[in-house]
């Protein structure tokens, strides 16, 4: 990736596209990009990886954490277990 902002715009475009055109239940663009875990996976993947390719290594992993955290719904705590009273 480099460094021109429209340049990765032009390179989101073509994976929103191939989701709209292969999935029938995909009625717009919009859809695809907000309701579609897989395609949100991929780009914030590709955005974390150019974070880490400019030094922003730091940004790169918060990014991609909170990213997997809101696409998953995963924490990395998993949830405690009450024991129950006798």
């Amino acid at each position: 990736m480099t460094a021109d902002p429209g340049n990765r715009r032009r390179g989101a475009r073509r994976p929103l596209a191939a989701v709209f055109d292969r999935d029938p239940a995909c009625k717009a663009h919009i859809e695809a990009l907000l309701f579609y875990k897989g395609f949100q996976a991929l780009e914030c993947h590709r955005i974390a990886h150019w974070l880490w390719h400019q030094n922003r290594r730091a940004m790169a992993r918060y990014f991609q954490t909170s990213a997997f955290r809101r696409c998953s719904g995963s924490t990395s705590i998993p949830p405690r277990r009450w024991a129950r009273a006798s």
